[in-house]
């Protein structure tokens, strides 16, 4: 739409839209199938490495002779041997495996194909695949199979696509007749079945017919009370009908709304005559530009991502930044500020509904603000247009992205450091040796080792990659050979890491950047079990509190992390710094009755209770002692 303001002849020039009525249901499918093969024979895809030889047995079990001369590819097909007999079929001979017993029946062809023999049996390989496919689909309704009769399966990818190469067949049909009739057209926009455009109005008593277009002196009164966009909107419906029956358009212009404005997708379109100055004094000339600024249908919903959803404030920040971002872009730039500012606040009360405070809202807002003005110095600067259009720098795009995806994955997995000074344990050293001693004429990473190498070696490998179950199932050889207590898989590495950073109170971030976990909740699985050293600590308090001798806590273990609970049971209890024999005596009895108010050990019964006259070292508490001591570390006591 910028391009077409940028126009100096934009005289009586109106906006509007057409839509295909029931696009998929509606499609003839025999005909889009013949469409379909020609815009491929057409075009400059070259497919390479084709079996002509089992491409010709296929046309001949397929299509009859008669299409075969017709299509002038009989003489690089195969020919049938004898005439006597019912003909071989695709689901016979066609189907065997061995290809001698497929070729049994057949003569070879005369002559090798060429390439434009092999591009016309790739069209009627195609147009034969499309048809079985498209006149044999079956769907469940209503508890009952159903097949498809007429027009193109909903349900099915694949008339999707036919519908979209058709309908590039008939943009150039609808573009030449336009073309043919004179009618100047600005801008023609396609979206799957959805057309937008820009072109000139047509005079006033023009009619449509048989192709052609005439001026008629009795429906000049008819158009009088007509607004331009309607009357050129449904010459152009005429002209759109009379391509193909399967296509039939439905039209929409801005008189044809309340406000005078077109909805086309999330924008508001309209013509505008706006005052340009000229080289004489206080004159101005008038030109029609196309104005839009932002929409959204009145069905939408009011809101945008609650602020109490389960999604990260980050993420909340940036996805409602582009969204004023959005509503900026679009808006027209020759729109007044104020009408922008009026869209955008209507953004800010979306929010607000949300549950968002002020602060943030006014955050979001000046964080668009700035990327907007940003884009618009890009675009001052000649760095980037405004509304990148898909064709700029496509093929430098690609690259750079194709870039940044392999820099990012070499720099995230290819990092490591030296570890030791012995070459042995070092796997710095040993992945340099490893890299050094490859196959240069293999390209896997992983290759076949030799049986027998010596060091000074150049290559230790064969030219010849492992296999993924090989890779696989390395741990599992490696824990049988070295008669290991248990069998390892190549995932404990990933969890043993996963464990031992952990336990060393790594940031769950850096874990998870380096493991690959998008959530926190899956790492966490990898530490459901205590280590050792929380054991250790645990048994501690319980030995303290039974021998008199309890282990205080240091200030450094004070702070606990919710990450690793049974490491907090250090700094549960808060000692008195002035903690006296007397006071500890007090809490012996008072911290076991709490913990243990009825304990049974074998068949001696232990009763402390507040009311305790004093706290008996016995051997009872001692069997008591172990039995806790041997079920914290999983030990079952038998008697």
């Amino acid at each position: 739409m910028n391009r077409v303001n940028q126009d100096q002849d934009n005289d009586n020039l109106i906006i509007g839209s057409t839509d295909v009525i029931a696009l998929y249901p509606s499609l003839d499918i025999e005909f889009t199938i013949d469409k379909v093969c020609e815009v491929f024979y057409e075009s400059n895809i070259s497919i390479r490495s084709i079996n002509s030889q089992e491409l010709g047995l296929y046309l001949a079990l397929t299509t009859s002779p008669e299409v075969l001369a017709r299509m002038e590819i009989t003489n690089v097909c195969p020919t049938r041997k004898t005439n006597r007999g019912r003909p071989p079929t695709i689901t016979a001979s066609g189907s065997e495996e061995q290809k001698e017993k497929r070729f049994k029946s057949w003569n070879p062809p005369v002559t090798q194909p060429d390439e434009r023999a092999k591009r016309i049996m790739l069209k009627e390989a195609l147009r034969v695949v499309l048809t079985v496919i498209m006149k044999n689909h079956v769907f469940t309704f209503d508890n009952e199979i159903r097949k498809q009769i007429r027009g193109g399966p909903i349900g099915l990818k694949l008339t999707g696509v036919l519908a979209q190469i058709f309908m590039i067949w008939w943009d150039e049909k609808f573009a030449t007749r336009l073309n043919e009739l004179a009618i100047v057209m600005k801008m023609n926009k396609r979206y799957v079945d959805d057309i937008n455009m820009a072109v000139q109005a047509t005079p006033v008593g023009m009619r449509y017919k048989d192709g052609k277009t005439h001026m008629d002196e009795r429906s000049v009164a008819e158009d009088q009370g007509i607004s331009d966009d309607e009357r050129t909107m449904t010459l152009i419906k005429q002209i759109g009908n009379d391509i193909h029956p399967s296509i039939q358009l439905e039209i929409d212009y801005p008189s044809k709304h309340q406000d005078g404005k077109l909805p086309i997708l999330d924008l508001k379109v309209w013509m505008e005559t706006k005052g340009e100055e000229t080289d004489r004094q206080d004159e101005k000339a008038s030109a029609s530009v196309i104005m839009y600024e932002f929409y959204s249908k009145s069905m939408a919903s009011k809101t945008v991502i609650h602020a109490r959803s389960a999604v990260s404030w980050s993420t909340k920040r940036t996805v409602l930044t582009q969204e004023v971002l959005r509503v900026l872009l679009n808006c027209s730039r020759l729109l007044p500020w104020e009408r922008v500012v009026e869209n955008v606040n209507e953004m800010v009360l979306r929010m607000q509904y949300s549950g968002y405070s002020k602060k943030f809202r006014y955050e979001v807002v000046d964080s668009a603000l700035k990327a907007f003005r940003a884009r618009q110095r890009a675009e001052r600067k000649g760095e980037r247009p405004l509304h990148r259009p898909k064709e700029w720098r496509k093929v430098e795009r690609e690259k750079e992205k194709s870039e940044r995806k392999s820099n990012c994955s070499v720099e995230k997995e290819a990092r490591m450091y030296s570890t030791s000074e012995d070459p042995l344990f070092d796997g710095l050293k040993c992945l340099k040796n490893y890299l050094q001693k490859l196959n240069p004429a293999c390209e896997a990473l992983f290759q076949y080792p030799k049986r027998t190498v010596k060091s000074e070696d150049k290559v230790w490998y064969y030219n010849k990659s492992l296999r993924v179950n090989k890779i696989e199932g390395m741990m599992k050889e490696i824990s049988k050979l070295t008669s290991l207590s248990r069998i390892y898989t190549n995932h404990s590495v990933r969890a043993t890491a996963i464990t031992l950073w952990s336990n060393a109170q790594v940031p769950s971030r850096h874990i998870m950047a380096i493991s690959g976990h998008r959530c926190e909740a899956s790492r966490r699985n990898y530490k459901t079990r205590p280590s050792s050293e929380q054991l250790r600590a645990c048994l501690d308090i319980l030995s303290g509190a039974l021998n008199g001798r309890p282990s205080l806590p240091s200030s450094s273990d004070a702070a606990t992390s919710s990450e690793n609970p049974l490491a907090a049971v250090n700094s549960t209890v808060v000692y008195s710094q002035k903690n006296t024999a007397q006071q500890f005596v007090k809490f012996q009895p008072q911290a076991l009755s709490s913990l243990f108010s009825n304990c049974h050990v074998d068949n001696v019964q232990v009763f402390m209770g507040q009311n305790s006259a004093g706290f008996h070292r016995s051997c009872y508490q001692r069997y008591w002692f172990l039995y806790a001591k041997n079920a914290l570390l999983g030990i079952r006591i038998i008697k």
